[in-house]
């Protein structure tokens, strides 16, 4: 009976992951996103999206810094950052497996390094 218990609990967790992807915003994956607003052109509707999504990110990220006490180095409107975010997006497409929002802060990092203070 044992046994049979743990081999439920084992194909739950199996399991979780796929339920977990047929669950989530398509957008919350780097090939989502690219494939919905970057390959597709620039329907309005499908950019008011896309734009609403980058901006929900960017504010998420600065609202996490402050609480957190980090350092963010990017600058600018979050509108601003979509080009960059889309550059950086088709330069690495082995990277859209990864989710969204990690692609968007190696993308912020990548076009803003944080600069040492000089001596």
């Amino acid at each position: 009976m044992r046994g049979w218990a743990w081999g439920i609990v084992a194909a739950a967790l199996l399991a979780a992951p796929a339920a977990y992807a047929q669950t989530m915003n398509p957008l919350e994956l780097g090939r989502g996103y690219h494939d919905r607003c970057v390959s597709r052109g620039g329907a309005t509707s499908q950019m008011t999206t896309c734009m609403t999504f980058v901006l929900g990110m960017h504010e998420a990220v600065r609202s996490l810094a402050e609480k957190a006490r980090v350092q963010i180095c990017f600058e600018g409107e979050p509108h601003d950052t979509v080009a960059i975010f889309i550059e950086y997006l088709k330069r690495n497409p082995a990277k859209l497996g990864e989710r969204t929002a990690d692609l968007y802060l190696q993308a912020m990092a990548e076009a803003f390094p944080c600069r040492r203070p000089r001596s």
